[in-house]
């Protein structure tokens, strides 16, 4: 996923969470989306699970621009090698599922 790519991702994101700037670069600061902290927290959330990331709450607090969380997405991804933790969290819920309803038959 090139970087475009993942700012289309992260624009479109923020507008289905109420941003309504007319102008969203890599520079804009985060204070100026106008978010309140529930949408803040809601947007991680989703791009948690939009681009298969973690965020450590210490890390989400170093962000001062949209180009500052590309460059921690960028750098993530570059850095996972194998299978992503959120994915292992899913095929565990997946699997202990799969194992109730083994149990029950």
């Amino acid at each position: 996923m090139t970087r475009d790519e993942m700012f289309s991702g992260l624009v479109s994101l923020l507008r289905q969470n109420r941003c309504r700037l007319e102008t969203i670069g890599t520079g804009t600061s985060i204070q100026a989306l106008g978010l309140d902290s529930v949408r803040l927290t809601a947007c991680l959330m989703e791009l948690e699970e939009l681009f298969k990331v973690l965020v450590p709450d210490q890390e989400w607090g170093k962000w001062n621009t949209l180009g500052d969380i590309l460059d921690y997405i960028e750098e993530y991804l570059a850095h996972s090698v194998g299978i992503n933790p959120i994915d292992i969290d899913l095929v565990g819920r997946r699997l202990d599922e799969g194992d109730t309803e083994k149990d029950s038959q």
